[in-house]
């Protein structure tokens, strides 16, 4: 019984699937949404039936199997075709600048390499000044007098590097999410390719910046109560 939906399942699977080429991406999240939904539901299905057998209860009805797999390909349907929608509708209004997806994931790559070498200077900044703020934050603690009066200084500047910091972390992070769409929006091998090699180079920059801004959040810390 099992195997006998699981052969008209992989039909419907394939017939979805010979869509593709002129489907929507509301069209293709749907049918890899209801692909995963039947796989789900069969598996639990076997697995259910096998465990009714073992306490010597009689197995799941054909019925019951189907109506099983039905619901799990509809909620699935609907899942993807939502999470492919909203793909679609960012993809296609980035696309309104350009004329062509080439143009469209050129401009992409070429614009994340802007960010990554902006990033690269802003982040050699801020190395600088967190190394200046822990070294200001050491003499700070050690001076014979006002230095309630020099920690509140200090304090502010740290405040701004901080600042500063989540800036870059939000403007990487902005530039990850825009590629990573870019990425799962073409089937151009070496696009992806390039866009791959794009993610994780935000990625390292992304924990570089992390790394400073704690850097820069630890003087603070060294001085918040002075």
């Amino acid at each position: 019984m099992i195997f006998n939906r699981l052969s008209r399942s992989l039909i419907t699977i394939l017939l979805l699937i010979s869509c593709f080429s002129s489907c929507t991406w509301r069209q293709i999240g749907g049918t890899f949404g209801a692909t995963t939904g039947i796989i789900l539901a069969l598996a639990w299905i076997n697995g259910e039936n096998q465990e009714r057998r073992e306490k010597g209860k009689r197995p799941l009805t054909e019925d019951e199997e189907n109506q099983i797999s039905a619901t799990a390909m509809a909620i699935g349907l609907a899942l993807g075709a939502e999470l492919g929608g909203a793909i679609g509708d960012y993809v296609a209004k980035k696309r309104e600048e350009y004329r062509t997806e080439a143009e469209y994931l050129n401009a992409q790559i070429s614009g994340v390499n802007k960010s990554i070498s902006k990033a690269d200077t802003e982040l050699e900044w801020l190395n600088k000044q967190s190394t200046e703020l822990t070294k200001q934050a050491r003499n700070v603690r050690t001076l014979p007098g006002a230095r309630k009066e020099a920690a509140t200084k200090l304090k502010e500047s740290i405040t701004k590097r901080q600042a500063d910091a989540d800036k870059l972390d939000k403007h990487l992070r902005d530039a990850r999410t825009d590629t990573l769409q870019a990425y799962n929006s073409t089937q151009d091998q070496e696009k992806k390719k390039q866009l791959q090699e794009n993610i994780k180079a935000l990625d390292a920059r992304i924990s570089a910046t992390k790394a400073v801004r704690n850097n820069i959040l630890s003087a603070g810390n060294s001085v918040a109560y002075l």
